[in-house]
């Protein structure tokens, strides 16, 4: 149950990463409302600036900001579905390592100015192929192997 207070810190934040439960939870959608025009309308009241990451399960995820979808990302499928458990975190340090690695590798932008759709894209990219990998492993704490990892995200590019 969200008992308020988090839409008072979402003007402070760069980023928030939820999933789909997270994002109607805190933003109230009823069933018979559809999911992306009720959530780009809600956030984009609450805070235009700040970028909304929804993860989608085997639907991969969305950037929002400014009250609409800027950047789609598809996963890949699942080779086996063994444990879910982590995954949303798996998806966060994924997207965190692709915005930043973004970021080492290009030398004319600055987080100071801004992240662009490509840093964005990046981060989903990375996030997705994490996260995808995640639950294909069982137990939160044990990390995929860096191979597989590399793989899933040439096949996530590619969606």
């Amino acid at each position: 149950e969200w008992d308020g207070g988090i839409l008072s810190l979402l003007p402070s934040l760069d980023f928030v990463i939820m999933n789909e439960l997270e994002a109607d939870g805190i933003s109230g959608r009823r069933p018979a409302q559809k999911s992306l025009p009720h959530w780009e309308d809600f956030f984009g009241h609450a805070s235009p600036n700040t970028w909304i990451i929804i993860t989608r399960g085997e639907h991969g995820a969305v950037a929002m900001r400014h009250g609409k979808v800027m950047v789609k990302q598809l996963t890949p499928s699942v080779r086996q579905l063994v444990d879910v458990t982590g995954a949303g975190d798996a998806f966060a340090s994924g997207f965190i390592f692709g915005i930043w690695d973004w970021h080492r590798r290009s030398s004319s932008h600055a987080p100071s100015d801004g992240w662009p759709l490509e840093a964005i894209q990046v981060g989903l990219s990375w996030g997705c192929a994490v996260g995808t990998c995640s639950v294909e492993t069982r137990g939160a704490s044990v990390p995929s192997p860096p191979d597989r990892i590399r793989t899933v995200l040439e096949v996530t590019k590619s969606r």
